[in-house]
């Protein structure tokens, strides 16, 4: 059995992220003494780090399909959170925070094209 989510917990660390100027930034390609270079990658603000650990701490972030949740590709392309259940954005946050893992800087796009402040608000109503 799913361990119920604790939204107001989540969002008292998720609140921090809103106001950021800066989400993260890309590192790497730096030269190494032996001539290689390290590969590209993103590093967290310390606001961003705690809000996915928070993600994960606090039960919102849960196992389901979401490679094959088209459902979620389309809320994401509309960009409208405000009439969505809790358990909808539980998933888009999922989808977004376990993609990146597979394709590096998806979730520093959604941060700073506003996709995830957007749904941290939108969770607001439910805490």
């Amino acid at each position: 059995m799913e361990d119920a989510p604790d939204v107001g917990r989540f969002l008292a660390v998720a609140e921090q992220v809103l106001d950021l100027k800066e989400f993260g930034q890309w590192k790497g390609l730096e030269p190494l003494p032996n001539g290689c270079v390290t590969m590209p990658h993103t590093v967290f603000a310390a606001e961003v780090q705690a809000l996915l650990e928070a993600a994960y701490e606090c039960h919102i972030l849960f196992p389901f399909d979401w490679p094959g949740w088209d459902e979620g590709r389309l809320l994401l392309e509309r960009g409208e959170f405000g009439d969505l259940d809790l358990l909808t954005l539980r998933k888009l946050l999922t989808a977004l925070i376990r993609n990146d893992r597979f394709c590096e800087g998806v979730l520093l796009k959604a941060f700073t094209d506003g996709t995830i402040p957007g749904i941290v608000r939108a969770m607001r109503r439910f805490a």
